[in-house]
């Protein structure tokens, strides 16, 4: 098993899913930040109702970052306070098991484009509000 599967399937055995487009975090999954993409998985609600998530990158040979490089709590609500994205862990340094080695998110410029583009995206875009 790779390492990336492995990470995953860890999760998901503890109740992680892939993010889909049914929920906001969702449009994220895929989504390319120069040559990486965008790995969502959500975790379970909270006790008022926002998901944890983890994020992870995923390299040009598809190798998944063997850590997250967000983990944080997404909300969603009928009203705009109502949506919000916590962020409780940022890995400005990640790495993979092959290929990129260690990658220094800062020094590429992906902070600065993962937080005003991609992460930004979610709570600007209006959407049905999942219950």
């Amino acid at each position: 098993m790779s390492p990336e599967s492995h990470i995953i399937q860890k999760l998901q055995n503890k109740g992680w899913v892939l993010a889909d487009n049914k929920h906001p975090l969702g449009r994220l999954q895929g989504k390319s930040l120069d040559s990486f993409k965008l790995v969502i998985l959500l975790g379970p609600k909270n006790r008022n109702g926002a998901h944890y998530f983890q994020l992870f990158f995923q390299n040009a040979a598809e190798e998944l970052s063997l850590q997250p490089v967000i983990i944080g709590l997404h909300s969603q609500g009928k009203y705009p306070g109502y949506n919000w994205i916590e962020i409780s862990q940022f890995s400005p340094k990640v790495s993979f098991q092959t290929g990129d080695g260690v990658l220094d998110i800062n020094s590429l410029e992906l902070t600065q484009k993962l937080f005003e583009g991609s992460l930004t995206s979610v709570l600007t875009s209006p959407m049905k509000v999942i219950k």
